[in-house]
C-alpha cells in the first residue's frame, strides 16, 4: 500500500480525489508513492487533519443519490490531534443538557 492509498483509506468514507491527496504529499515533502508503513504515520496525521478541515465548513453533500453527513468531521479531527500530541481548543464536543 503506498502512502497515497493509505491516506485515502483514512480518509473513507469521505469523498477526496487522488490528486488533492499527491499535492498534500508534495507540500508535505512526501513522496506519495513510497510503501506506506508505521513510521509514516505521524507525518500523514497533518494531512489527514488539513484535508477533513475542508468539511467542516459543510453540512452534507448529495450526489447521484448518494448522501454523505459531515457532523462527526470534527470529532475525528480533535482525535488525530491528540493522538499527534496538538491542541484541541475549538473542538471539544458540545455538552447538550435538556431540561424537561
Amino acid at each position: 500500500m503506498t502512502i497515497i492509498e493509505a491516506i485515502l483509506e483514512d480518509l473513507r468514507p469521505y469523498p477526496v480525489r487522488t490528486k488533492l491527496i499527491e499535492k498534500k504529499c508534495t507540500d508535505s515533502n512526501l513522496d506519495g508513492s513510497d510503501e506506506y508503513t508505521s513510521a509514516h504515520r505521524a507525518s500523514t496525521i497533518p494531512i489527514l487533519i488539513e484535508v477533513l478541515t475542508q468539511f467542516l465548513v459543510l453540512g452534507s453533500v448529495s450526489e447521484g443519490g448518494v448522501s454523505l453527513n459531515f457532523t462527526d468531521v470534527k470529532e475525528r479531527i480533535r482525535l488525530l490531534k491528540i493522538e499527534i500530541g496538538q491542541s484541541t481548543e475549538g473542538l471539544e464536543p458540545t455538552v447538550k443538557i435538556l431540561d424537561i
